[in-house]
């Protein structure tokens, strides 16, 4: 009865570790998104001269994040659990950005 018992447990520690392996493996935690935005995103250069207002550069940046946001969904930033570089992406999140 005990190693029934025991087997059990076991058995449940290998299901939580197996589960957490995947999880670990998908990088789909906020924390991981926002820290790939942030090396994505091109802030306007008027933002940086402090030529625009704080709510226009607020609002450029939220539309930014909302085309990243649909790229990251559609898996253009990671693949089999690891972010990839993705130019083509990239260059879709940030069209706005003044040529």
């Amino acid at each position: 009865m005990a190693n029934k018992y025991y087997f059990e447990i076991f058995l449940s520690f290998v299901l939580v570790f197996a589960c957490a392996a995947n999880a670990i493996s998908a990088p789909v935690t906020w924390d991981t998104q926002m820290t790939v935005f942030n090396r994505v995103f091109k802030p306007h250069p008027k933002c940086l001269q402090g030529s625009m207002s704080e709510m226009e550069c607020s609002n450029f940046r939220a539309r930014a994040l909302k085309r990243f946001q649909m790229e990251w969904s559609a898996n253009a930033y990671w693949q089999n659990g690891r972010v990839i570089a993705n130019e083509t992406a990239d260059r879709r999140v940030n069209s706005e950005f003044p040529r």
